[in-house]
């Protein structure tokens, strides 16, 4: 439906260690759904659709030849998610310097995956 207008694209503006992040993790996912997958091919596609401002259903849309149906929609729905969360994260705009001052995020216990 098009009358999701809540459906923005996303700034896409990620920081250079954010956009490092992001493509390793999409990268693992997508070998969840793809275990042959292991070049990054289809990673680096799904990168390129993000930077050419793709809303989610039209990404959705596009991997489902690769996914299937219901796996494409799962897997862009926690792309979206896990771009939030970095958008947030980052706070905005990504400043020139955030490719080589890490931000403080070892507050978060997280465990490097």
């Amino acid at each position: 439906g098009a009358a999701m207008s809540a459906e923005i694209p996303l700034s896409h503006k990620l920081a250079g260690n954010s956009e490092a992040m992001v493509r390793s993790r999409v990268q693992s996912k997508l070998e969840d759904y793809l275990p042959a997958a292991t070049d990054s091919v289809l990673c680096d596609y799904v990168m390129v659709m993000l930077g050419n401002m793709k809303t989610k259903d039209q990404v959705a849309n596009d991997l489902e030849a690769f996914l299937g149906d219901s796996e494409s929609h799962e897997f862009t729905s926690w792309l979206w998610q896990l771009l939030e969360d970095v958008e947030r994260r980052d706070g905005g705009p990504p400043v020139l310097a955030s490719a080589t001052v890490k931000p403080a995020t070892r507050n978060r216990s997280r465990s490097p995956v």
